[in-house]
Order: C-alpha cells, then sequence, then structure tokens
C-alpha cells in the first residue's frame, strides 16, 4: 500500500512546468508586441522630429541667403538715392532764390550758405524767366560749375545764368584813332575778353556734362556689381529641385541631409531610404538664369527694375554769344560738341557715353533694383523613408515621414507697382506705373529708346520717396536748404573728390568706391560725410526692405567671401559692401573703412548735427523729420522690423513690445546674428514650419 501511494504522487510532477510552457509563448507574443510598438512609435517619432529638423534647417539656410539678399538690394536703393541727390542737392545748389532756398553770401574763402526764404517741403508756384519753382523743382537741369567748387575761376557762377537766353558777345570797339596805344589795348582787352567768354562757355557744358555722367555711370557700376551678387546667389538658391547653395555656398542637399542623419536612431539610420527633398525655388517655372559681366538674366523668381535716366544738363553754345540751354543727359556724342570740348574733360567723354546706357541686358545697366515674384515660394520639402531593425519583427516595417518649412517675414524690398497676376512673370507695366510702391521713381522700361519722352511733362526727373505717401521727395524745399547750407560750409569741395570713380570703372579691385574721397590727405572730407548723410535709412526704406546694421560682420565675413572663392559670377569679381567702405584703405573710428557698416552710416551722418560754429549741420529733429533719427538717439532698433515672436511660437501677430526695439545688447563679440541684438526684435526673415494644405492653399 505505502509503495503504491508513492508512485502515484510521483507521476503528478511536472504539470505545472507544462502549463507554463503553454503560457511562455503567448505571454512573450504580448511581451514582444509591446516592445515592437514601443520601438516602432519611437522609430516614426524620431523619424518624423528629424525630417522636420531637416526641413527647418533647410529653409533656414534659405532665410540667410535671402536676408544677403534683402540688405544687397538696398544698398542698390542707396546707390539710387545717392544719385538722386547728387543731381538734384549738387547740381542745384548753385542757383539762387526762388528756386533754391539758400543765399550765397560772402566772396572767395568767406562764401557760406544761408538759408532764406520759403523753407518748407513743396515748392511755391513763383514765376522767373517764364518758369516756375515747381518746374525747376520736378525737372531741374544739373549745373555744378559755381562757387565753392574751387576749379570755378573767381566768384563765377554759370548756374545762375538766365536760360534760353543769349548773352552777347562783346563788341570790338571802333577805333577813331588808331595811332592811340590806348585804342589798341582796348581792342586787344575786348578780343580776349571774346576769346575768354567763348572759352568759358566752351568749358561749362562738357564739365556739366561729365559731372553728371560721372555720377551716372558710377551709380551703373556700383548698382551692377550688387546686381550681379544678387544674380548669383539667386542662382545658387535655385541650383535644382533638390539642390541650393546656402550662404556659405556649400550644398544645400548635403546640409539637409546631414542634419537629418545626425539626428536619426541608428536603426532608423541603418535602414533609411528613399530620402528626397524639394526646392521650392528649383522649380523650373521659378528656376534659370545666367549671370556673367556682360550678361545679366537671373532666375524667374527674381527681377530687374530697369529704367533710363533722362535728366537735363545746362549745355553752353559760344555761337555769336553764349546760349545756356538744358540738355537731356543720353548716350550721343552731339551731347557735347567734341570740336568745342577742352582737353581738360575730353579724354574722359567717351567711355562715359558708353557707361551710361548699355544694353539692357547687360549688368550694368540702370536698375532701381530687385523684385522677388511672390508665385514663387521660396520653402524647402523633405521627406524619407526608413525600415528599422525591429528585434521580434518577423518583417520589415516601413517608416514615412514628410515635413515642409519656408522663410516668412523678410522683405527682398518693394515690388515697382502693387500689382502682380499669377500667369504674369512679370508686373503689367501700365498697372505698375499707375499704381508703383514708389511714385517719385523714374517710369521702368526695357530699352533706351521707350524711355524718351514726348514732352517735358512725361518726364520725372531722379527722384525717391522719403515715407510711404511723400509728394516731394528730394525736390522739398527743406531738404535743398538743409543740404545746400551744410555744401556752402563745407571744406574745399573739389570736382576731383569724384576721381576715384574713375578708377573704380577702369581698376575692379576694390580700392576705390564711388563716394567722395579726399585725394590728396587720403582720406574721409566734408563732401563723404555729407553723401553718406544722404543715404541713411529713412522711413521708406525701413517699411520695405529688410535691413541689417552690420552687413559685413554678419554676412560678408566668413560667409559671402567664402561663397564667391566657391561660385564666382566670373573670374576677378569684387563684391561691394555697404557704401561708405572701401576694400583697401582709410579708416573710420578707428577701424578699417572695410568694416563701415549701416551703424558706421548713421553715427556719421549723426555727427553732422550741432556744428553751428560752422554752418555744416543738419537738423534731423526739426527739418530732416524723415529719418530714422529720434531726438539724440541712434535708434539702431528703427531696422529691427522684421517679424519677432511671442512667447507663444504659435502666434505670428504683431509683438509691439520688441519690434523695432532692441532690448538686449547689442555687443561687438556677441555671434553674428540678424540685426546683431541679442534679445528683441530682429531685420529679416525667420523660418517656420508648414503644411502640405498651405501649399495648396491661396493663403501663400
Amino acid at each position: 500500500m505505502k509503495q503504491s501511494f508513492i508512485c502515484t504522487r510521483t507521476k503528478q510532477k511536472g504539470q505545472v512546468a507544462i502549463f507554463f510552457a503553454l503560457i511562455f509563448q503567448v505571454l512573450f507574443v504580448f511581451f514582444a508586441l509591446v516592445i515592437n510598438v514601443g520601438l516602432l512609435v519611437h522609430h516614426k517619432i524620431n523619424l518624423q522630429n528629424s525630417v522636420d529638423l531637416a526641413a527647418y534647417y533647410g529653409a533656414m539656410k534659405q532665410s540667410e541667403v535671402m536676408n544677403a539678399m534683402g540688405h544687397i538690394n538696398y544698398q542698390i536703393r542707396q546707390s539710387y538715392k545717392l544719385l538722386a541727390w547728387r543731381y538734384r542737392i549738387l547740381g542745384t545748389s548753385g542757383v539762387f532764390k526762388p528756386f533754391h532756398p539758400v543765399d550765397k553770401v560772402g566772396t572767395g574763402s568767406t562764401l557760406k550758405g544761408v538759408l532764406n526764404g520759403f523753407d518748407g517741403d513743396i515748392a511755391p508756384e513763383v514765376f522767373q524767366n517764364g518758369q516756375t519753382a515747381k518746374d525747376f523743382n520736378e525737372r531741374p537741369a544739373f549745373c555744378i560749375t559755381y562757387r565753392p567748387f574751387k576749379e570755378v575761376p573767381g566768384q563765377e557762377n554759370t548756374c545762375q545764368r538766365p536760360l534760353g537766353q543769349v548773352i552777347p558777345q562783346l563788341q570790338i570797339p571802333i577805333i577813331v584813332a588808331g595811332f592811340l596805344s590806348v585804342s589798341q589795348i582796348a581792342v586787344q582787352a575786348t578780343l580776349q575778353a571774346i576769346a575768354a567768354q567763348a572759352d568759358s562757355c566752351n568749358e561749362e557744358g562738357p564739365r556739366n556734362y561729365v559731372n553728371l555722367a560721372r555720377f551716372i555711370a558710377a551709380a551703373n557700376m556700383d548698382i551692377g556689381d550688387r546686381k550681379i551678387l544678387m544674380g548669383q546667389l539667386a542662382k545658387g538658391l535655385s541650383q535644382g529641385e533638390e539642390e541650393f547653395y546656402d550662404i556659405d555656398g556649400e550644398s544645400g542637399q548635403d546640409g539637409i541631409k546631414n542634419t537629418l542623419l545626425n539626428n536619426l536612431t541608428a536603426p532608423n539610420r541603418d535602414g533609411l531610404k528613399n530620402f528626397k527633398i524639394f526646392n521650392g525655388l528649383g522649380h523650373s517655372s521659378c528656376a534659370g538664369g545666367s549671370i556673367s559681366n556682360n550678361n545679366f538674366q537671373p532666375p524667374k523668381w527674381l527681377k530687374d527694375i530697369p529704367y533710363y535716366p533722362q535728366s537735363f544738363y545746362i549745355n553752353c553754345n559760344s555761337t555769336n554769344g553764349s546760349t545756356y540751354t538744358p540738355t537731356i543727359i543720353s548716350r550721343s556724342p552731339v551731347d557735347v560738341n567734341s570740336t568745342q570740348v577742352p582737353p581738360a574733360v575730353r579724354g574722359g567723354i567717351q567711355e562715359l557715353q558708353n557707361r551710361l546706357s548699355p544694353p539692357r541686358d547687360n549688368p550694368y545697366s540702370p536698375s532701381l533694383g530687385m523684385e522677388k515674384n511672390p508665385w514663387c515660394m521660396a520653402y524647402v520639402a523633405v521627406s524619407a523613408e526608413a525600415e528599422p531593425d525591429i528585434p521580434f519583427s518577423p518583417f520589415k516595417i516601413k517608416l514615412t515621414a514628410k515635413a515642409y518649412a519656408k522663410p516668412f517675414g523678410g522683405r527682398i524690398g518693394p515690388w515697382y507697382g502693387n500689382i502682380w497676376a499669377r500667369a504674369e512673370n512679370s508686373q503689367s507695366v501700365q498697372a505698375a506705373i499707375e499704381k508703383r510702391f514708389d511714385p517719385l521713381t523714374p517710369f521702368r522700361c526695357n530699352d533706351y529708346a521707350s524711355c524718351i519722352p514726348s514732352t517735358l511733362t512725361e518726364l520725372i526727373g531722379m527722384n525717391y520717396s522719403r515715407f510711404p505717401g511723400d509728394k516731394s521727395g528730394m525736390a522739398s524745399r527743406r531738404v535743398m536748404g538743409q543740404f545746400g547750407k551744410a555744401l556752402y560750409a563745407s571744406s574745399n569741395p573739389s570736382f576731383n573728390d569724384w576721381t576715384d570713380i574713375e578708377t573704380f570703372q577702369s581698376n575692379r579691385n576694390g580700392e576705390a568706391d564711388i563716394l567722395s574721397w579726399g585725394v590728396q590727405a587720403n582720406a574721409i572730407n566734408d563732401m563723404r560725410k555729407l553723401e553718406v548723410a544722404a543715404i541713411v535709412p529713412d522711413v521708406f526704406d525701413i517699411s520695405y526692405y529688410s535691413i541689417d546694421p552690420e552687413f559685413y560682420k554678419n554676412y560678408y565675413k566668413d560667409h559671402l567671401d567664402k561663397y564667391l572663392q566657391k561660385h564666382p559670377p566670373f573670374p576677378g569679381f569684387v563684391a561691394r559692401l555697404d557704401l561708405g567702405s572701401r576694400l583697401k584703405n582709410g579708416e573710420f573710428d578707428g577701424r578699417p573703412l572695410k568694416e563701415f557698416s549701416l551703424k558706421d552710416q548713421l553715427e556719421m551722418a549723426k555727427s553732422l548735427q550741432g556744428n553751428s560754429s560752422d554752418q555744416f549741420d543738419l537738423s534731423w529733429d526739426q527739418k530732416l523729420y524723415y529719418s530714422i533719427f529720434k531726438q539724440s538717439d541712434l535708434e539702431y532698433g528703427k531696422l529691427l522690423t522684421g517679424w519677432a515672436s511671442k512667447d507663444d511660437l504659435r502666434d505670428y501677430g504683431l509683438n509691439a513690445e520688441t519690434f523695432g526695439k532692441c532690448l538686449g545688447p547689442i555687443k561687438d563679440r556677441m555671434p553674428a546674428s540678424p540685426g546683431s541684438c541679442v534679445k528683441g526684435g530682429r531685420t529679416g526673415y525667420s523660418v517656420k514650419m508648414i503644411s502640405a494644405e498651405y501649399l495648396k492653399s491661396n493663403l501663400q
């Protein structure tokens, strides 16, 4: 009995083990399922986050290039502003009132300008010699042969001669007693006076022509260099649907892929398949173009705004006396009678005529700047597929992710007009003329012949708006008075102050620039300070352009210089920095002029206020109110007009607390950033993520 009982209990051993053996497989399946789902979700989230970061990186690199382009386009605006200032201020300050609000008193070295008469913004209707002050302000005739320029002899001022009226030639006196020596002396003196009158007339017209042509040619060359750089950067952004160049000249595709790979998990990275990017500006409808020293065809998303200067200069005909007439400058040699041109100014005329209005596809043809086609969107799309190894998965699982990001908030610059139909690659010319952003600028035209006006009423001289809604621009009597007074208080101005322009045109190594330069002292002169003050940012500029106060530090140094080494538009091309800079020589505030920036422009312009002892001052607070200066502060923050986020990054509304303000310090040793502001407003483009639905909608 005992033995039988023991055997029965022994046979019952192992029943639980069998149960566990059966249930373990079920538990393992659930365990593996939990692990697999967890890893799958983890890898999916990682893939999507990595794709998001890659798209954001690509759009950020696009925005950096577009920020640089926006500032370069503003440099073009400044170069045009300089030309308009030279035409309207330097070219008219020799005229007495009522056409100019500054009287010239004193003689020789004591000559100075004194504000007298109307000092308002719009010229009154005052008639003189059949012409009104309003007509003169709208269509002035350039005349620079007046004191205080040293080359003008004595107190001569041909700019005050009555236009269109003949100044009779002196008559040789009738000699009654020819044997008297005094009679012979009188005849000789009269003949010398007649010859001097003819020589003066023959020289004054060409002198005015050469100086105005020099200023126009300088603007064309400077603007052309900047157009070439903009076009090259735009071409780099449009390399293809899967490629673009970043601000350092590196492959955007490589940067996007490396960003993706560096953020992927190892299984996602090992199982990565079908990685793709799409560059919105690389689409065939927006890309293309060819950039060289004699051909300028930017990509389709960037358009030139061509014009041709239709400006008067005072010419003189010495036949039977002297007749001073306004003459429209053009590329034709008949504007200056070559048989009468004195040797002193004859040499450069032919070269200047060739540079005044080159063919439209030449990069150095006249331009108001560039405009961006709104129907070509800058954005980056990134998609990726991955088949990560999951330990307990019996088969591969494909994960997919897509992301879209775009630059936003910045401004390349205003369109010429405010209409741009979807079906048009460029604006309707007539619509653009009727509804221009800046109604004071010249008419847009594609060739020289179409720009010749049939009547004088169609001609709009070089001018620009200082603020939205401006009616006067540089025709403002207040502007003329302020700068005219300072001009007469400047120290020994000379036509030789602009000889650098010839060097700038012929020697393309960056040694010279287009601003006035103290040649003898090889240093900054008074005229250069006035020219810098004439182009500082105004209310119109900050409304329509993305402006960086430190372009050299933030964009050129260590970035665009590298870009141009890798992707030069043509051999020997030299990038132009902010106006006022010189690549080879000169200093300002203890630093090389190469680093001269918008901040320095503002510093130099502000320093001209308050010099009442010698009248070389500008009243920014009371008269030149269109500037961004406020009281005695330099207000760099006024340039920070880009989008600035609120605390909630999903809210893209205006943050009034940081817009146009810098709440943190602007320090020289801080890392370079758009606007150089550590905390507060910013300038230029920011980046945001967008959805596929956004790209398909009409919101863009």
